[in-house]
């Protein structure tokens, strides 16, 4: 750990003047409208809570087709609602632009410099038999690989590109070791704050699916012991609506503040489960980013249901294969009945922190617990040069430990020990593949 300390601006980011984020993204549309243009405020029901929430188009470079990508931003400020949207605008630019950093393609692992394809396999010894496939096949086979580093000591290490692009263009006879995601990918200012929201990511991604996946049944926070005016009044706002809200504490070994935000509605109306997820060491931010996350979908849920016509019904569980499909399979009433595990969980009273650190102190705090515990991230730095003049960072973060989060139902990732090992650490009792939840997660 005596990196860290001692080189604490190691990562910093220096010699630009300091502009905001809205001033940027606004910029950019004005610039670039042939690559970043459709900016519009999102319109909502009327018997939805009032929040906002704003969208904009982008061509992705790898995109050929016709389609554009969209970026969002929700939140009951307007100004972080727009600051999410430019933050989301850039990140998700820069995730799908591989020109920026020169890759090595088509080479085998080579232990001295790379990073062991087997690490961030993510499938099960039985999942891969069931795909007729080796993990020898896995470790030996061409890939290509981009530049990364530790967080903890810096080191410089090769990565498959496959886990840092979306989307990305894989190369001939090239295994998957997972299904590209924006999981970890971040933008911010500084690069230290990139990191540590990575970071945070991709364990609110694994404290929601070991949990999950295990039934595991963490507590819900006691909403009548939260003293914030803020969190206090947002949750009326949504209450007003004959929705419910629900905060279950999934915080697990790693010891990071982790929050589910389930919004329920009976009404038949709307989806009947939406999920948010955050994690991080200030509690207040993390109760206010899962609970706004949680309605980001929403509008959107019903739009497609109401343009459907009618719900997708599925004969199998495997069919569910996109966001859109497991929107669906969550929307009616009848599917609430299946997080009763934590919706009628015991209460816990919770104290907000008495204040807020710095996004350095922040990443340094963090990676200290995590080393401890045996975690390890990589961050590779892929901000797009288009952004160059511009005082920002973006980053993906990956983890070969941390369980990640899946959305096709016929490839689960069940081949990261955390998914049985966390639950026994935290006094439950282990479960096997077999017996894991099989209910499709809820989290879009």
């Amino acid at each position: 750990m005596d990196y860290l300390p001692q080189n604490r601006l190691k990562y910093s980011f220096m010699g630009k003047n300091s502009q905001d984020i809205i001033d940027i993204g606004f910029d950019l549309l004005k610039k670039y409208p042939h690559i970043f243009h459709g900016f519009h405020r999102a319109p909502f029901y009327n018997d939805e809570p009032k929040i906002f929430q704003y969208n904009t188009s982008f061509k992705e470079r790898k995109n050929k087709g016709t389609e554009d990508a969209i970026a969002s931003g929700t939140s009951f400020s307007q100004t972080s609602a727009l600051q999410k949207l430019f933050g989301e605008l850039i990140e998700r630019f820069s995730l799908s632009d591989d020109r920026e950093r020169p890759l090595i393609k088509n080479k085998k692992y080579e232990k001295s410099k790379m990073l062991s394809p087997l690490l961030f396999l993510s499938f099960s010894d039985p999942q891969i038999k069931r795909l007729k496939l080796k993990k020898e096949e896995y470790l030996y086979a061409n890939y290509s690989w981009v530049e990364s580093k530790n967080v903890f000591i810096g080191n410089n290490f090769l990565l498959p590109a496959q886990l840092i692009y979306v989307p990305y263009k894989w190369e001939r006879m090239e295994p998957m070791l997972q299904f590209g995601t924006s999981s970890g990918a971040a933008c911010a200012d500084t690069l230290e704050t990139a990191i540590y929201r990575g970071i945070c990511e991709l364990i609110e991604r694994d404290s929601f699916m070991v949990a999950y996946l295990n039934k595991i049944p963490c507590r819900r926070i006691n909403l009548n012991c939260i003293r914030d005016l803020y969190i206090n009044d947002i949750i009326n706002k949504i209450e007003r609506y004959q929705l419910e809200v629900y905060l279950i504490n999934i915080t697990n070994d790693l010891s990071i503040f982790s929050v589910c935000a389930i919004i329920i509605d009976r009404t038949g109306l709307g989806p009947s489960i939406s999920v948010g997820l955050k994690a991080g060491l200030d509690k207040r931010n993390v109760i206010v980013g899962a609970i706004e996350e949680s309605l980001m979908t929403r509008s959107w849920t019903r739009d497609k249901v109401i343009l459907g016509r009618n719900l997708k019904r599925y004969k199998s569980r495997s069919d569910i294969r996109t966001i859109e499909d497991r929107a669906y399979y969550w929307f009616s009433p009848q599917m609430i009945k299946n997080l009763n595990f934590w919706l009628n969980s015991d209460l816990i009273n919770i104290k907000l922190n008495s204040r807020t650190t710095e996004a350095q102190e922040s990443l340094y705090k963090i990676a200290k617990i995590l080393k401890d515990k045996g975690v390890n991230f990589y961050f590779a730095e892929i901000t797009s040069s288009i952004f160059k003049d511009y005082p920002v960072h973006v980053v993906k973060v990956v983890s070969p430990e941390l369980q990640p989060i899946y959305l096709d139902e016929r490839y689960k990732y069940f081949g990261k020990m955390r998914l049985f090992d966390s639950p026994e650490k935290m006094g439950y009792k282990p479960k096997t593949e077999e017996k894991l939840n099989n209910i499709p997660h809820p989290f879009l």
